[in-house]
């Protein structure tokens, strides 16, 4: 298949996207930018590959657009990377983009699945996909991203990352995040990120880092295991934190009334839900600590409701934070004047 046809093809398939989406009336429609593809996974090569092409390019402040036809790619890591553990060197399971102005789109988001399987759990070691601090404005959309990591809920931990962006400007439409527990990680406390219409699944903070991310109209996935799930754990903010719009938190009723909304991570962190629609229904406090001396600024929501429209109580949401050493209270309702600020 030539280019031009590919071209007119992916053209049409984002439209229809769009149309799909658009039906049940939570979605509103966009208009993607028309680009034809620099680089086609697997015609041209695979994405280690495409990544490297994108690098190499003489005009960085060009975008470079890299298009992924149906399949599951197997990543197998950067080349000659090694990572840590107890003193001891392993191959990296990590792929990194390391370019700017680079937009990843497939063909279809529950047919296009990029994935790894680490050998050993750690925030910083595991990532399927890596944005590195100079890969700014990337654009990724229309595709699966899964850590397939063999959680095991008994170990203290199981950190296994699929996507984590150390860079900033990113932009996330129509992509679907799998694993359990840390699945996104926005890695740059000055980082501005953008998710569209996405799904993130996971356990435990399994939306965690700093900087100021915003989920617009995304379904957050609660994963069954016996302990209580927490959706997120908010770092270092740049202004305004983790802000959730219009968003639907889904999962098994074995989660009912047992998962938090999230916990503070470092001091002064701040998650904002808004417009909520939660199908099943978290602990009646809402939130809960990692450690007790960690302060946050804000873990507040504002319209939540629950899988039939009905207005919750927010009344017995959490609002003292802190231990006898340091102690503060925090309303865990927003004012309308506080979203209209935003």
């Amino acid at each position: 298949m030539n280019r031009y046809i590919l071209f007119s093809l992916l053209s049409m398939l984002l439209c229809s996207v769009v149309t799909l989406h658009n039906k049940g009336g939570r979605i509103h429609p966009i208009v993607e930018e028309m680009i034809d593809p620099s680089f086609i996974v697997p015609d041209d090569g695979d994405l280690t590959e495409a990544f490297k092409a994108a690098r190499e390019r003489e005009d960085t402040a060009a975008r470079f657009m890299i298009f992924i036809r149906k399949g599951e790619y197997f990543l197998k890591g950067d080349s000659g990377s090694t990572i840590q553990v107890e003193g001891i060197n392993y191959p990296s399971p990590i792929t990194t983009l390391r370019s700017p102005n680079v937009t990843i789109i497939g063909e279809k988001w529950d047919s296009v699945v990029l994935w790894n399987k680490p050998e050993h759990e750690g925030i910083d070691i595991t990532a399927t996909l890596l944005i590195a601090p100079e890969s700014h404005n990337t654009q990724i959309k229309n595709l699966t991203i899964k850590n397939a990591y063999e959680y095991n809920e008994r170990n203290f931990a199981g950190r296994a990352v699929a996507l984590q962006d150390k860079s900033t400007g990113t932009l996330c439409r129509y992509v679907k995040l799998l694993s359990h527990q840390d699945t996104y990680y926005s890695d740059n406390n000055f980082g501005v990120f953008l998710f569209e219409d996405c799904e993130i699944h996971g356990t435990v903070d399994f939306i965690c880092g700093g900087g100021d991310v915003t989920f617009k109209r995304c379904r957050l996935v609660l994963e069954d295991r016996t302990k209580a799930d927490c959706i997120t754990a908010p770092g270092v903010p740049l202004k305004n934190g983790y802000v959730f719009r219009d968003c639907v938190i889904d999962g098994p009723e074995s989660q009912a009334r047992r998962y938090s909304l999230g916990r503070p991570w470092k001091n002064g962190s701040r998650c904002q839900y808004i417009n909520t629609r939660m199908n099943i229904l978290p602990r009646k406090d809402g939130w809960t600590v990692m450690r007790d001396y960690i302060l946050p600024a804000r873990m507040a929501e504002y319209g939540s409701v629950d899988v039939s429209g009905v207005s919750l109580d927010l009344s017995e949401r959490r609002k003292e934070w802190g231990n006898d050493s340091a102690h503060i209270n925090i309303s865990p309702i927003l004012t309308e004047k506080e979203i209209a600020a935003w």
